[in-house]
């Protein structure tokens, strides 16, 4: 089982290289069907723990989440055609998955989930350094549904998004692990040289969304640290170092850029107004997919909103949101340092991206979450 979890890491940092297309907009990562095989393994062999895990607030928590969606799906599916019904059923299943594995999670030794952060954050520190440096340009990316980032970090995720909010989560990982071990002076020279990669790499990724996670972290360590002066430091060398930034001709690098805030309201207000047609349970768990797309070019963004909250508001009305603010109040509420930060940083995101949604930042959040969550 270890080794199975060390493999979901390493392929989690690979990111969208492994990708499967499955549908249109539906696709499978190589590490998923890791988490599949943990999952099956998990409930065979440890199903005494698994069953003590489930009366965990957060996850009864995820499971009220689960069975709005799923309601919501049921309700929709005869205004649906079956090929519809059965994409949206796809999406229902994967995010049913990544709740299974949540629960496993908590059935690994701390010791082993420590060991898989710290591959998945020197692979992917690694691969990100690797893409700006030698693969700046991904326009050449567009025929196949990706936005043509030019001068911007996005690793192998291929998004600045997800790979900026990785960036963050990892960084404030290893922050609070630090900050609340008083671990500095034993493995300082490692501790720094990781923390600075990833600050690094924060910056480059040019995600004003990405900056808004990373401050607000910030912001609430500030606020819980009796001794804030490293978090204020930190706080105040990314400021100095926003205009020193590195620029390329075009928007890619501009963060003035006003386009990508008027077409992300645009988006927004057209969420709004397709869950005004059915306010309680929505247009069905996920079924954005097949009504953006008829009038819009299939790209990777045809299923969701530009904000986490206002996809899941459309998808299962506001029942379904209100057990997904639910969901992170509990998190929040039963959650260490890191849990309560890291959900801050999720929380605050998603109300301005699709950030909660994203597979590869929804997997690494729960990581987090799990790792040492009231043991």
């Amino acid at each position: 089982m270890n080794v199975l979890l060390q493999v979901f890491f390493i392929l989690l940092s690979l990111g969208q290289l492994t990708r499967l297309e499955l549908f249109s907009s539906v696709a499978i990562l190589g590490y998923e069907f890791i988490m599949l095989l943990i999952v099956l393994l998990a409930f065979i062999t440890k199903w005494n723990i698994i069953k003590s895990v489930v009366q965990r607030t957060q996850v009864k928590a995820f499971v009220i989440f689960l069975g709005f969606l799923t309601l919501s799906l049921l309700a929709s599916l005869p205004r649906h055609f079956v090929h519809e019904n059965i994409e949206a059923f796809a999406y229902l299943v994967r995010l049913i998955l990544y709740a299974l594995f949540f629960m496993t999670l908590f059935s690994f030794k701390n010791i082993a989930l420590e060991k898989g952060l710290k591959i998945l954050t020197i692979l992917t520190i690694l691969f990100s350094f690797a893409q700006y440096v030698f693969i700046p340009n991904l326009q050449f990316l567009e025929s196949r549904g990706w936005d043509p980032h030019v001068g911007r970090v996005v690793g192998m995720f291929l998004d600045p998004t997800a790979a900026g909010t990785i960036f963050v989560l990892l960084f404030f990982y290893f922050l609070v692990q630090q900050v609340t071990s008083n671990q500095w002076y034993g493995k300082m020279s490692v501790s720094v040289i990781i923390l600075s990669s990833l600050f690094f790499l924060i910056l480059l990724t040019y995600s004003r969304v990405t900056y808004i996670g990373f401050v607000s972290g910030l912001l609430y360590l500030l606020y819980r640290l009796y001794r804030p002066r490293l978090v204020l430091s930190v706080l105040i060398i990314f400021f100095i170092c926003i205009p020193l930034l590195p620029r390329v001709s075009g928007e890619s690098t501009n963060l003035q850029r006003t386009y990508s805030i008027s077409t992300r309201l645009t988006d927004i207000k057209k969420g709004i107004v397709l869950w005004q047609q059915h306010p309680m349970l929505g247009i069905g768990y996920n079924h954005i997919p097949a009504l953006k797309s008829v009038n819009s070019a299939s790209n990777h963004s045809d299923s969701a909103f530009s904000s986490s909250f206002v996809t899941i508001m459309v998808t299962s009305g506001l029942l379904g949101l209100g057990a997904c603010i639910y969901l992170f109040l509990q998190i929040f509420r039963k959650g260490t340092l890191l849990t309560q930060n890291v959900t801050i940083i999720i929380v605050l995101t998603s109300f301005i991206e699709n950030v909660f949604l994203l597979n590869v930042v929804l997997a690494v959040f729960l990581v987090l979450v799990a790792f040492k969550d009231n043991r």
